[in-house]
């Protein structure tokens, strides 16, 4: 039995990933022979490597002020 969390973000990122690599690879009918699949795909992978940055939200940090405020912001708005 394979037990997974109970939120599934962590397969969300994976299919992201896939998605990503079909799109900016090719789809898996544009080769003709397994060598064309290793060769793009490790050229796409020194590319991207290369060029990859961090996500914008990387560096967020939560405080218990900023919270706060986020809370009594909705809660404002949902008043109104």
């Amino acid at each position: 039995m394979v037990h997974t969390p109970v939120h599934a973000s962590w397969l969300n990122q994976v299919e992201i990933s896939f998605s990503v690599v079909q799109r900016k690879v090719g789809p898996p009918n544009d080769f003709t022979n397994l060598t064309e699949v290793r060769d793009r795909l490790r050229t796409f992978e020194d590319r991207y490597n290369a060029t990859a940055q961090p996500s914008v939200n990387a560096d967020i940090s939560l405080s218990a002020s900023s919270c706060d405020h986020s809370l009594s912001c909705v809660a404002s708005i949902s008043l109104r």
